[in-house]
């Protein structure tokens, strides 16, 4: 359905803004800008799923990606998605669905990563991800049927952030690693992530032809 409202735009000498569900991204490498050597912005938008009217034989509509009507868990395996990550996976009390399956799929993100060295031998990779969550068409209808208060109505925002740093060596062949991450909004609950991580490369134990 996606795909035939696009088209459809297409073929009316319209640009597809609102049909258009999807990922653009553009990435800059091998570039020098002081600390910063790569750099890469995305934007995900799966807001429009060929509108808000349930499809019948002659339109399409709630296009409800990662869910099915029959396999009602979804693109989902032991209560875990498959596939995009900023999808949101969970069970809503007001669902017609007494389990698992994909409770926000109408999102619109942006994610912007970089990458560097600071100086010789210590690397950063910076990322952060803002998204703005619209729960899924068939949650929001049944809540306005029902007179209910949709959590999702007006978005959810999160945010999710990650900084690392490379000793890249530490001496010789070991190298090591240091990540903080965090997450902040009202999708997930507030986080805070450590990591530290030491490896070391035996070169001796390199194949040769």
């Amino acid at each position: 359905g996606m795909y035939q409202h696009f088209l459809d735009e297409l073929k009316a000498l319209k640009i597809p803004l609102k049909s258009f569900d999807g990922l653009l991204g553009v990435e800059l490498i091998n570039i020098s800008f002081g600390k910063v050597e790569k750099i890469l912005v995305e934007y995900l938008n799966t807001m429009y799923q060929s509108g808000p009217t349930a499809a019948s034989d002659s339109s399409y509509g709630m296009d409800n990606y990662f869910n099915h009507y029959i396999y009602r868990s979804g693109w989902t395996n032991d209560g875990r998605l498959i596939g995009n990550p900023l999808f949101t996976v969970g069970e809503h009390p007001d669902s017609d669905y007494n389990g698992v399956y994909v409770i926000n799929n109408r999102i619109k993100a942006i994610h912007i990563g970089l990458s560097g060295n600071i100086i010789k031998g210590i690397g950063f990779n910076m990322l952060m991800t803002y998204s703005k969550n619209y729960g899924t068409y068939g949650d929001k209808s049944r809540h306005s049927i029902q007179n209910i208060h949709y959590e999702f109505e007006s978005g959810i925002e999160q945010l999710s952030s990650l900084i690392q740093l490379d000793f890249n060596p530490i001496w010789k062949n070991l190298n090591g690693q240091i990540s903080y991450a965090f997450d902040r909004g009202d999708l997930y609950s507030d986080s805070d992530s450590f990591l530290f991580s030491i490896s070391y490369q035996f070169s001796n134990l390199s194949t040769s032809h």
